[in-house]
């Protein structure tokens, strides 16, 4: 693998786990942002794994078992802000569903819910934005650089990794990017 200079814009949650991830693989990685980690969308909201609306399953599946190790890895360093919660998945039938390949601890059963008596419980890793953030600005192989991005083809790097969640639509000028459920 040849070792790329790489962008990421955006500091988010998504933005800084991208940036640490391809700088743990040898890229040369710089995060731009236009505001602080504490002052993004993610440092508000509620940040848990699951595969969610993505696709194609089969790749979805991998990646997500993937992702769901990694996450799970921090649990030991408290400072890292992850932990893991239980979660249902309410079901009338135990067909699987198909996310069930990514999660190695799904079981199907009784739920504690008394209008919901069966589903799928598995385990998943929750990140808790106001600790985590820090703690991955910190591991950055260099300082955040504070800009505001008005064109991606400004931006300078071989590859320019858009993580703007929501400023993605604007930044993009794409219609098509619209906000998903999921949002807390």
């Amino acid at each position: 693998m040849t070792a790329r200079q790489i962008t990421v814009i955006g500091a988010g949650v998504i933005g800084l786990t991208t940036a640490l991830e391809l700088a743990a693989a040898g890229h040369d990685v710089t995060v731009v942002t236009a505001d602080p980690p504490a002052q993004t969308t993610s440092a508000i909201a509620g940040a848990i794994w699951f595969p969610y609306q993505v696709g194609p399953p089969d790749r979805a599946n991998r990646w997500a078992a993937r992702t769901r190790a990694r996450w799970a890895a921090l649990i030991d360093d408290r400072a890292a802000g992850v932990d893991m919660v239980t979660g249902y998945e309410l079901a009338a039938t135990a067909a699987p569903p198909w996310w069930l390949a990514a999660i190695d601890d799904a079981r199907w059963g009784p739920t504690p819910l008394p209008d919901a008596p069966t589903g799928w419980r598995y385990t998943a890793p929750r990140i808790e934005p106001a600790l985590f953030l820090p703690w991955a600005e910190a591991r950055l192989p260099r300082p955040l650089v504070r800009a505001r991005v008005a064109r991606l083809a400004d931006v300078a790097g071989d590859l320019v990794i858009n993580c703007t969640g929501l400023a993605a639509r604007a930044l993009t000028d794409d219609a098509a990017l619209v906000g998903l459920r999921g949002q807390l």
